[in-house]
């Protein structure tokens, strides 16, 4: 039999848990950084003399940003650590000066927020070694060799999974780059110089229409891409291949395909994660903890239902940490029992846990039983209610559900903003459903596709002629470019954005929003209100209870 575990050291060990203040702090230095880059960009436009460059940071950038704030809250020191690296390529390469200067700040608060947490770690790991003393514990060599309790898990494989694609995505990101390049250059290798008249505004593509003006294509409407608006009627230096119809771009705004850089960068680092999780996961296989006799504490194991285990040093009742293993059905049954961790027996860090039934298949790194959490791991309203208006609980405990209230709160914005726009319409296309509101006709002149359809774009000029609306949406209305059709202004609004074609589908969309805003805002303001009307109903229950 394995000693029972003696002493106390539960509440110094979770003492040192990552503060759920350290991904905020992190979160608005990035916003912060992102915001002075906006407001210090010195602009300017592309012309033929000074053409746009291709830019390889800003990709690069992108995917170190949106990695660091996504990953942030599994893995916060390797997110840390590629938001150093966002703020240094920041601090090199923004063209914003404020920008430069808010990218070194943010480079240093990571720096600073990844060694903080790396100190927690290292001090959690010598309270273990020091709380939780092995003693005479040994584990016998026939477990050690034995294969880990329990059969595999999807769970453990999924970072395996992850690794291959972030491995797939790489390729495929220089592949279709070199791809894009080599086809861009035959294009440009046939394609002739010549001018180009702006027809319409810019879509959501940053696309607008010009009209050739000769040569084979002449007077033929072909798309560019643009980095900022040009003014209708103005003359642009265009290339235009003669074999393919449909491609065109600015003298001075050649193709950029370096985005692929920001997917490959984006592939490499879950690449880089999965091999780090599994070089972590060997280090504290059965065999070589074995083999080294690298035990740090032995503390109570208790298996739970949802596929991991709970190390406690006393009662399971007052839990220390969990720790995700393989199938452990065989296991679920048995009453909780002493247990020899090996390994680093730190927040984020990997161990390996023998029980009397030998090495248990342990998948993923440690979980403190508090600290910051991640965003709906405590989902619902009842464990909302448990965690967030339980009695006795510390105010750095209730933080836990910060992730929870968060997601709340926005789902709440979001959908108050959804059901303001949709009403927005909903009077316009009503009237305009009933053949009401200034009548006038739009031309087609450019249209914005994506997977929920087409937004089009034109010009509205009113059947009188005494009113003119440019690049204006129509709504319930549209086709190909150069089509006319009639559409209904709003009489008292001279800025209006919007134009409503005849019919019921724009009134049909215009609901649909109104009712997608409602579902997703009702549901935020039901999680924030839940926990308050449930505690209220709570007495009476515990009452009939007893």
């Amino acid at each position: 039999m394995m000693p029972t575990p003696a002493g106390d050291g539960t509440d110094r060990w979770l003492a040192l848990q990552p503060p759920v203040w350290v991904p905020f702090v992190w979160w608005a230095s990035l916003v912060a950084t992102i915001v002075a880059s906006m407001v210090g960009d010195p602009g300017g436009a592309c012309t033929v003399a000074e053409p746009c460059e291709p830019d390889l940071l800003f990709p690069l950038v992108v995917a170190l940003a949106g990695f660091s704030a996504v990953a942030l809250w599994w893995l916060p020191v390797s997110a840390l650590l590629a938001g150093a690296a966002f703020g240094l390529v920041s601090a090199y390469g923004d063209p914003s000066i404020p920008g430069r200067y808010a990218g070194a700040l943010a480079a240093l608060v990571a720096l600073g927020l990844a060694g903080f947490l790396t100190s927690l770690r290292s001090r959690q790991a010598a309270v273990a070694v020091e709380a939780f003393p092995t003693g005479a514990a040994q584990v016998p060599h026939r477990q050690a060799t034995r294969p880990p309790a329990g059969g595999g898990s999807w769970w453990g494989l999924v970072p395996r999974v992850m690794g291959a694609v972030g491995l797939l995505v790489v390729v495929l990101s220089a592949a279709l780059y070199l791809r894009g390049t080599a086809a861009e250059q035959e294009h440009l290798d046939r394609a002739y110089r010549t001018v180009g008249v702006v027809e319409t505004g810019t879509d959501d593509d940053y696309r607008q229409v010009v009209r050739i003006q000769d040569g084979p294509l002449a007077g033929r409407q072909v798309r560019v891409t643009t980095e900022e608006d040009l003014d209708r009627g103005t003359r642009w230096p265009v290339l235009v291949d003669p074999q393919d119809k449909d491609w065109a771009r600015l003298v001075g705004n050649p193709a950029d395909l370096t985005y692929w850089f920001g997917w490959g960068l984006l592939g490499l680092l879950v690449l880089g994660w999965a091999v780090g999780r599994e070089v972590r996961r060997l280090a504290v296989s059965p065999r070589r903890v074995a083999r080294v006799g690298s035990a740090t504490g032995v503390l109570l194991v208790a298996h739970r239902s949802g596929g991991d285990i709970v190390l406690a040093q006393e009662r399971p009742s007052r839990p220390l940490a969990r720790v995700p293993v393989g199938d452990a059905a065989p296991h679920r049954r048995r009453p909780a029992g002493p247990g020899v961790v090996h390994g680093r027996l730190a927040h984020g860090s990997w161990v390996a846990v023998a029980t009397e039934d030998g090495f248990l298949r342990v998948v993923g790194p440690v979980m403190g039983w508090s600290g910051w959490a991640v965003p709906g791991a405590h989902s619902g309203a009842g464990r909302l209610v448990d965690r967030v208006a339980a009695r006795g609980r510390r105010p750095w405990q209730r933080a836990r559900e910060v992730g929870v209230v968060l997601v709340a709160i926005g789902g709440l914005v979001l959908g108050g903003g959804l059901a303001w726009w949709g009403l927005s319409e909903t009077g316009p296309s009503w009237q305009a459903a009933q053949g009401r509101g200034e009548p006038g006709t739009v031309v087609v002149l450019s249209q914005s596709c994506g997977r929920g359809g087409c937004d089009h774009y034109g010009d509205w000029t009113s059947d009188d002629g005494r009113r003119r609306l440019t690049d204006v949406n129509i709504v319930g209305g549209g086709g190909d470019v150069g089509t006319r059709l009639r559409a209904y202004a709003e009489s008292d609004d001279p800025s209006a954005d919007a134009v409503f074609a005849p019919g019921w589908s724009g009134l049909v969309g215009s609901l649909f929003t109104v009712a997608m805003g409602l579902g997703i805002g009702g549901w935020g303001a039901g999680q924030l209100a839940a926990p308050w009307f449930l505690r209220r109903q709570r007495p009476g229950r515990h009452a009939s209870d007893r």
